[in-house]
């Protein structure tokens, strides 16, 4: 496996700013239907963590071009607050140059427990996958969990895998062949804001592809291939 990028910790001069003014290599894409237009802020503590600071935030993509479509990206989960009720933070792979296009997951809060949902956007229109289902964690503040999305294979029989802490969840097909192309990857928040000092914030951010001839790389955390069958649930 190659690493597309390994980001352990945000940077920032100003508590509250924005993710891409100090920290280089996003673009901040804002395309309508399959993005938003708020702000990935930069909450200043140890370790500073990223939050969604809008109701429907911008997609922030990285600038590499990794060297294949079958990629792998994790985001690490810190819970600094009061968990919100529809707090959405996704994790986007394949997205489209022009930011049309992606294959997505998110997690986010029903008020009982955390959830996680396959998504997809094909010309710039997202619609899901399969209905959320419950995973456990995040019980307390200040703890963590991860969320990954595995994206391979072309269409019309893409597979999205959803990782939950390094545990496989479950596994989802992609018929549309829109997204089949490399893209990018990145990450957005939806539907309700977090605060400073409240809800999921994310403190670290992960990607790679199955690409040759690239440094890096490494296996990904976890790695198991059984199902989370605590609480585990599809709910149409």
């Amino acid at each position: 496996m190659a690493t597309i990028v390994n980001i352990t910790s945000w940077n920032v001069t100003s508590d509250g700013e924005d993710l891409n003014v100090a920290n280089t290599g996003w673009t901040k894409n804002t395309t309508a239907g399959a993005y938003g237009s708020g702000a990935i802020k930069i909450a200043s503590a140890s370790p500073n963590t990223a939050w969604v600071s809008a109701v429907e935030s911008a997609g922030y993509l990285r600038n590499e071009t990794p060297g294949s479509a079958n990629q792998n990206v994790r985001i690490t989960l810190k819970r600094v607050g009061a968990l919100i009720v529809n707090q959405r933070t996704y994790v986007l792979a394949r997205a489209t140059s022009g930011g049309d296009d992606w294959a997505g997951l998110y997690v986010s809060y029903d008020g009982g427990s955390p959830t996680i949902r396959p998504m997809q956007c094909v010309n710039n229109s997202i619609s899901s996958l399969a209905g959320e289902g419950n995973v456990s964690g995040l019980a307390s503040v200040g703890d963590t969990a991860t969320l990954e999305i595995r994206v391979s294979g072309s269409a019309p029989t893409i597979s999205l895998a959803a990782y939950w802490n390094g545990s496989l969840y479950y596994t989802w097909t992609i018929t549309s062949s829109v997204l089949d192309p490399v893209g990018k990857v990145g990450w957005m928040g939806t539907t309700t804001a977090a605060t400073a000092t409240t809800g999921m914030h994310v403190t670290t951010f992960f990607a790679e592809d199955d690409s040759s001839g690239a440094t890096g790389g490494g296996p990904l955390i976890g790695g198991l291939v059984r199902p989370i069958l605590t609480r585990g649930r599809l709910v149409a």
